[in-house]
């Protein structure tokens, strides 16, 4: 048993939980992008711009994001994201929570290509709902990003996003 007074150390968190190269995936998405696209919503178009920052959390188990954009014809839309690996499972989650009243758990998992996919199934209204997405890692150091509700089978939002790194 060792004290604060011993001269032998304790290893310390990052000697025992070393961040494995998985975590380290997440890495990429590090920085300040801008963001440019479209929000379609009951079959409108809707331009959307703002910003994505993340950054490292956990001692680099993971990343922060936080977007702050604006949505034309609906106003601000904001979201904050942490999204982390899971070393028992193997997959990486994504959750969210935006002031559209949603609190997700995404599972995601890296696509062959080197892409990200994200999914979500629960509850909304009472309805059975789905969102489904991926991130795709542009050869330009972009990202392209696309996110689809679906409620009670249907398709009610789709969002298509571009991220330039700022």
């Amino acid at each position: 048993m060792t004290d604060a007074t011993s001269s032998q150390t304790q290893p310390t968190f990052a000697e025992f939980f070393p961040v494995p190269d998985e975590a380290r995936r997440l890495d990429r998405f590090l920085g300040t992008w801008r963001v440019k696209g479209v929000l379609t919503v009951e079959g409108d178009d809707l331009p959307m711009t703002g910003e994505w920052r993340f950054t490292a959390a956990a001692a680099g188990w993971g990343v922060a994001g936080a977007l702050a954009a604006h949505v034309e014809g609906l106003g601000s839309y904001e979201e904050h994201d942490l999204v982390g690996f899971d070393i028992e499972t193997g997959l990486y989650h994504v959750y969210s929570l935006t002031n559209s009243a949603a609190v997700h758990d995404h599972v995601a998992r890296w696509r062959a290509e080197g892409g990200l996919e994200f999914e979500f199934t629960g509850l909304q209204g009472g309805k059975p709902y789905r969102e489904i997405g991926a991130v795709e890692f542009r050869s330009d150091g972009s990202m392209h990003l696309t996110s689809e509700d679906y409620v009670d089978g249907t398709l009610a939002s789709r969002m298509a996003v571009d991220l330039i790194r700022v």
